[in-house]
């Protein structure tokens, strides 16, 4: 049969109406093939242009209803249509594409690009996958950003899209060349940018109509964005796509891809082809066809003549042409391709003499430097060698920086005109892209021969050296802040990187230059993905640097490459140079499975064989990379026959604890259950059966003076990834409220008004309020009400004469996805309960016994304990203990609000989520432990501090809770034991951070030991003013929690994230909630009153507590006075607003007030003993008042005396 060739097409002038084309024209074509199925590698889709366009237009649908045009939509999927299909429904919709990638696991330093990006970005909408959606919304990084899952969009939604054909000026996409910690640099593609650099790429590299593409380069990266996945689409010819992943498992997958869809044109960067070369068998040679691949494209980082070489070489007899090397050049601020060579013509590499390339000129030496030739620019683009000082022309030969201008030159940088105008020139009347990159021409063809910028690449990627630094300066403590320096350098592998370090000499005593590499490899390979080539630890004073006080990286480098440097010691590939000390507690891995993960390391690593892996070896730090981490996650999948997701390597990076987590997931041993507990109180009476502890009566009589309050819940919500019996979950609550009695009782009231604890049958107190439902095969509508059902649980008032106290939702969205809601009274529950009970409820599912064990002691048991142990001395004791600490006068913590405060203390919640660093978190557990106290102490003063310099106030007090289960039997019971104690400090400009800390570490001291007094005795014993509008002896809550899940997901076989569940009752002005992590990370949430403080103040007051935890991390002996709160940002907008002069307002007091009252009416006006009065109320009160006077006869010149106390109404 005789294929006839497509004729050429018309050039598109945007890529929808060009998608409506290839719809109209061949819709029933293939023209998408995914392959590399997470489930069946073997298994491959087919997209047509009908369907893949439908797709697109349905998720256009989805964003137009969240989003105008214009709005930025951050991209964070994976290699596959979802991905193509969003970045297209981006155009469709006018929405500005972000492309980016999903996070490695959801701890900071795989977090931190992303977030970057969308914060500058300034991200309305984030498509994700709905896997990935729960732990990304959890995570609360992108803060009000709305989450889209791209796997969850009806495709019948397409016929909702509205039409939107962008203009050639709109912006398509921004790309990103950073996004951690340095300021990420978004580049701003138009639609024409667009357009001209694939008509770049389809002219340069001679595209036809009988091409297709294989293409496996991530779509985050514009080599696989707009080479990879969008040319095929503009030229209409095939294409086969798969997943970098895919690719590194094992590189020959690529080849065997190009051999079976018999591909002409396919590619990626240097280190791809040279895995091809390490990992590809010569057995695995002959099942290879690489006949049909015309062009071999090499770029995104220095394009080595040795690796093509022997590529050509090794893969010749499959079929491999060497004309086929096709070597470009191009960055993102050129949209792609810069120039490129002739198709067929091959790798032209020519050798050049050293000595004169780093002169400035160059000249032939077959013996010199092998660079190798990047082509010519395309037609319409120009190339331009010039002087980077001053952009004159460069002669042919000479070496300058390398500029560029054409329709492919993209917008500049998005919201940054700084860079913008540093980079996008305007030079002879024409606007030039000043690439930062060295090279010349040579008979019309560009090489490239280095950078000009910092900026380093590795595999591919761009990397800031700032990110580096600051990843060092935050994980390391021993190293000199502002004296790290990291550099690109060259060795055995191609491009790495060096890092450079001052180290005091007081340091050294502790810090070994040993642990000194490894520490801070460990930290860079956070930003990295692999540890540093070189490490040199310099003396103090050894960092070049300008006159200035600005690092000099390139003046580091060239010093360490002539060994120039004041260092003591010198880390390069591996080993020592000089300085380093033999590590003398190495231990070896223990046990089986120890042992042969240390072997699969090894292999993943090429790990030598003299060097035998440590017990303690961090996977990053001993020289993996992502790449090794791929591998060693296939290696580890293979050996045992499990599956072992990428992320857990990224979690577990040392081999101790990564062998754990094989060894969880080979057999999920159960942990031993804990010893049956006792306690004097064991056999109490009968009658303390009906009574309520001091915490239950107080909740008891706020219930029934509010009935339909729904503040006193304890609410859990989880997030389950796997298989799950929902019948059997729901007999284990069963289990649960027929094991413990607090479970099963109700409250009421004598007809004195006596609470009274009633406990009744189970078959009486069976749990009613469950909703259990399968949802899996639902439509979205139905899935979304069952969602909304379940958050409604912790909206619904109790009543407590209705035994059980407790609700429970339980959901499969589908087959292996479940959501728990689990929602119960305070009465009967605390904080400590839900993890009680969620871990018996664990032990009930997989198979324990469900009776009680006789004697089983139960919640009445510490009523009665309660009630003895408080007798008069006991009592007497703690009531002197906190009338010392507290004295007589009870001040109001004050905090400035935007609006003003209620009569009554009845607020709405909202939250501002923040995450801190597992690096910082370890800090400040450092810090703690010099001060013998610990974590939760450290983020109490330093909110303390933080409240200082919010209100003045020198006697701040904070309420904090505390578990109350010191008593003995009491850990495992459910129950509420809590008990909320009163921290004072007493704080000074003038005073350290150490100092605080200090203080209130003997302030919790004191506290625990008192802590058996309840709460509501308390205020009822010191009678501080009441009011209304806040609660008495404090305002502010602080509350610690810990989360483990690692016992409920062990023995149900799942995994759980938990998730906040929504309430409608603010408890108090402002509580903020630690919660640690199992990552070492700590969640930082603010829950404040929504009708007094505005979000923008809540997201500046959790920056402002960043700030001084991360000076009680690296500056604890700073006054408190002198810990600097504003960041950069919010400084340069007070400098703004302090430059604008202010046009100040004249005439009578009275007139000024009611000009405010009309524009600015909800303001507060006015604060007296904590009651603040707004503009509109003052105005109001002062008019009636005014007409009051004016009925009795006052008017002007008339006296009027005034003899009132100091109020308000004054």
């Amino acid at each position: 049969m005789t294929i006839m060739p497509r004729p050429a097409q018309a050039a598109a002038a945007n890529f929808v109406e060009h998608l409506e084309t290839l719809e109209r024209d061949r819709a029933d074509e293939v023209w998408l093939v995914v392959a590399g199925d997470p489930e069946d590698r073997s298994r491959e889709t087919r997209h047509t242009y009908g369907q893949f366009a439908e797709r697109v237009r349905a998720m256009a649908a989805r964003l137009q209803q969240e989003a105008d045009p214009g709005d930025r939509a951050l991209i964070m999927l994976e290699n596959d249509d979802h991905y193509a299909v969003a970045m297209l429904a981006c155009f469709h919709a006018g929405v500005v594409a972000v492309p980016a990638f999903p996070p490695e696991s959801t701890r900071p330093q795989h977090l931190a690009r992303l977030a970057g990006i969308a914060a500058d970005a300034g991200a309305r909408i984030v498509v994700c996958m709905r896997a990935i959606a729960a732990g990304v919304r959890d995570s609360g990084v992108f803060g009000t950003a709305l989450l889209i899952e791209a796997d969850a969009v009806d495709a019948r939604l397409s016929g909702a899209w509205r039409r939107h054909v962008p203009a050639e000026g709109d912006i398509a996409f921004l790309q990103y060349t950073s996004g951690s910690t340095s300021a990420p640099k978004g580049v701003m593609v138009s639609h024409g940018n667009l357009m001209a650099n694939e008509r770049a790429i389809q002219e340069r590299m001679s595209i036809g109509p009988q091409d297709k593409f294989v293409c496996w380069s991530p779509l985050y990266h514009d080599m696989g964005l707009i080479g990879g996945l969008l040319q095929p689409l503009y030229r209409g010819i095939g294409l086969v796509l798969t997943s970098p992943r895919y690719f590194l498992e094992r590189p020959s997958r690529w080849l065997e891809l190009i051999s079976r869809h018999r591909a002409t044109i396919s590619g990626g960067p240097d280190f791809a082809y040279r895995l091809c070369l390490e990992r590809a068998k010569d057995s695995q040679l002959a099942n290879l066809d690489l006949s049909s691949w015309r062009v071999a494209y090499t770029g995104a980082e220095p394009v080595r003549s040795d690796t093509m070489a022997a590529f050509s070489q090794k893969f010749s007899v499959a079929g491999f042409d060497a004309g086929a090397i096709y070597a470009c050049f191009g960055l993102a601020e050129a949209t792609l391709m810069a120039t490129g060579g002739h198709r067929g013509a091959g790798m032209l590499a020519r050798g050049y003499e050293t000595a004169s390339l780093e002169r400035g000129r160059a000249r032939h030496d077959v013996r010199g430097r092998s660079l190798v030739a990047c082509g010519q620019a395309p037609e319409g683009h120009e190339i331009r060698i010039a002087d980077p000082d001053g952009g004159a022309l460069r002669e042919a030969g000479q070496v300058g920086e390398i500029w560029l201008t054409g329709p492919s030159v993209a917008q500049g940088y998005w919201n940054n005109a700084e860079a913008t105008r540093d980079a996008f020139v305007l030079h002879e009347g024409r606007r030039w892209l000043r690439t930062g990159d060295l090279g010349f021409q040579d008979e019309g063809e560009l090489y490239v021969t280095g950078r000009i910028k910092d900026l380093i690449i590795l595999r591919g990627h761009n990397l800031y050296p700032q990110d580096i630094e600051q990843a060092v300066e935050l994980g390391v403590p021993a190293v000199r802040k502002g004296r790290v320096a990291a550099f690109a350098v060259e060795g055995p592998a191609g491009e790495g990187v060096g890092l450079a370090a001052e180290i005091s000499r007081g340091m050294r005593k502790d810090w070994t230059a040993d642990r000194l590499v490894r520490a801070m490899a460990e930290a860079a390979s956070g930003v990295i993905a692999a540890p540093p080539s070189v490490v040199v630890l310099l003396n103090p004073g050894a960092m070049p640097k300008t006159s200035s006080g600005k690092l000099q990286r390139q003046a580091c480098r060239q010093g360490w490459l002539a060994g120039s440097l004041d260092a003591y010691a010198v880390f390069e590939n591996g080993e020592f140079r000089f300085g380093g000390e033999p590590q003398a507690d190495a231990v070896a891995p223990q046990g089986a499975v120890e042992e042969a993960l240390a072997g699969l390391w090894a292999e993943a690593l090429d790990w030598p064989a003299n060097r035998p892996p440590r017990r303690d070896m961090h996977f990053f730090v001993a020289g993996g990379n992502s790449l090794a981490a791929v591998r060693a996650a296939a290696l580890i999948e293979a050996h045992w026959d499990l599956a072992f997701p990428l992320a857990t390597l990224f979690e577990s990076p040392r081999l101790v604890d990564c062998a754990a987590r094989v060894q969880a997931l080979l057999d999920a041993p159960r942990s031993p259950r804990r010893p049956a507990l006792s306690a004097s109180d064991a056999d109490a009476p009968a009658q303390a059966r009906n009574a309520l502890s001091a915490a239950q009566e107080r909740l008891w009589f706020m219930q029934v003076l509010q009935p339909h309050s729904t503040a006193n819940h304890v609410a859990l919500g989880l997030d389950i990834e796997g298989e799950l019996d929902m019948g059997a979950l729901r007999a284990a609550l069963d289990a649960l409220v027929a094991r413990h009695e607090i479970l099963r009782t109700a409250f009421v009231g004598d007809a004195d008004g006596t609470p009274r604890a009633e406990v009744l049958a189970f078959a009486e107190a069976r749990p009613r309020d469950v909703l259990l439902r399968d949802v899996a095969d639902a439509g979205d509508a139905e899935r979304m009400q069952a969602i909304q059902q379940a958050g409604q649980l912790n909206l619904r008032p109790f009543d407590l004469a209705l035994a059980p106290l407790l609700r429970m939702a339980l959901l499969r969205l589908e087959p292996a996805r479940h959501r728990l809601v689990l929602v119960l009274h305070h009465l009967i529950a605390d904080g400590h309960t839900i993890n009680v009970l969620l871990g018996e409820m664990a032990r009930l599912y997989a198979g324990a016994p469900e009776a009680p064990a006789p004697g089983q002691l139960q919640y009445r048991h510490y009523v009665a304990w309660q009630r003895r142990w408080l007798d008069d001395s006991a009592r007497t004791a703690q009531r002197d203990y906190w009338t010392r600490r507290l004295g007589d006068a009870h001040p109001t913590l004050a905090l400035s609000t935007d609006r003003p405060r209620l009569p009554t203390a009845d607020y709405r919640p909202a939250e501002c989520v923040r995450i801190l660093p597992a690096a910082q978190v370890a800090a400040l557990r450092a810090h703690a432990a010099k001060y013998d106290t610990t974590l939760p102490m450290v983020l109490l003063a330093a909110l303390q501090v933080l409240l200082y310099r919010h209100t003045g106030l020198h006697d701040i007090r904070v309420g904090m809770p505390v578990a109350g289960r010191h008593v003995a039997g009491a850990a495992l019971l459910p129950g509420l034991f809590v008990n909320t104690l009163v921290i004072d400090g007493s704080i000074g400009g003038q005073i350290g951070l150490d100092g605080v800390l200090e203080a209130v570490r003997a302030a919790a001291i004191g506290a625990h030991e008192n802590q058996d007094l309840p709460f509501d005795e308390l205020v009822q014993h010191l009678n501080p003013p009441r009011s209304l509008m806040h609660a008495p002896l404090f305002q502010v809550l602080f509350n610690h929690l810990q989360e483990d899940l690692r016992e409920f997901e062990k023995l149900t076989g799942v995994r759980a994230t938990p998730f906040h569940v929504a309430a409608a009752t603010a408890q108090f002005e402002l509580t903020v909630e630690t919660r640690e992590r199992p990552d070492g990370e700590v969640t930082v949430r603010l829950i404040y009153a929504e009708q007094l403080f505005a979000p923008q103040a809540m997201a500046r007051f959790a920056e402002h507590y960043a700030a001084v935890l991360d000076a009680y991390a690296h500056a604890p002996r700073q006054r408190v006075r002198e810990v600097v709160v504003l960041g950069e940002p919010e400084r340069e907008r007070l400098a703004r607003w302090g430059a604008q002069p202010q046009a100040l307002e004249t005439g009578f007091t009275h007139h000024l007030i009611e000009s405010q009252a009309a524009r600015r009416g909800d303001a507060v006006a006015l604060v007296y003993e904590g009651r603040a009065v707004s503009y509109a109320d003052l105005n109001a009160r002062a008019n009636r008042l005014a007409h009051r006077l004016i009925g009795l006869g006052v008017g002007p010149d008339v006296t009027v005396g005034v003899a009132l106390p100091r109020s308000v109404i004054t």
